[in-house]
Formats: structure tokens, C-alpha cells, sequence
């Protein structure tokens, strides 16, 4: 749902599906996994596309495992 959301520009719809999916991969796989690190940088993309740059760059480098 998140990526649809995203898609369709509702950031805000996007953003609390996406940290609903982070609990549960980081519950899951933990915070150095490869589809935790996908989730992140969805979360960063949303955040620096509503101009957040401060916070898409720091889920920019949890991204990076």
C-alpha cells in the first residue's frame, strides 16, 4: 500500500505504511537486512520528495547495510 500511496503523491498515507512495514521487518529480519535496508530508503525517498532532507538522509544511511 505504501508504494501505491507514494505513487499517487500521498506522502503522508505513504510514510505510515511504510513504518508499519519497518516494524515488522526489523522485528523480522532485523536492521541489517537487505528488505529492511529496501524499506528504508522508501522511507528516505518520501521524506526528501516533501523536502524533509535532514531526515531522508538519515534513512539514506540506515539504508546502507
Amino acid at each position: 500500500m505504501a508504494i501505491v500511496y507514494n505513487k499517487m503523491k500521498k506522502y503522508d498515507l505513504a510514510l505510515e505504511y511504510y513504518k508499519k512495514a519497518i516494524g515488522i521487518y526489523e522485528s523480522i529480519y532485523g536492521t541489517n537486512h537487505s528488505y529492511t535496508a529496501i524499506v528504508y530508503h522508501n522511507i528516505a525517498d518520501v521524506y526528501y520528495e516533501i523536502n524533509e532532507n535532514d531526515i531522508a538522509l538519515s534513512y539514506f544511511k540506515k539504508s546502507l547495510i
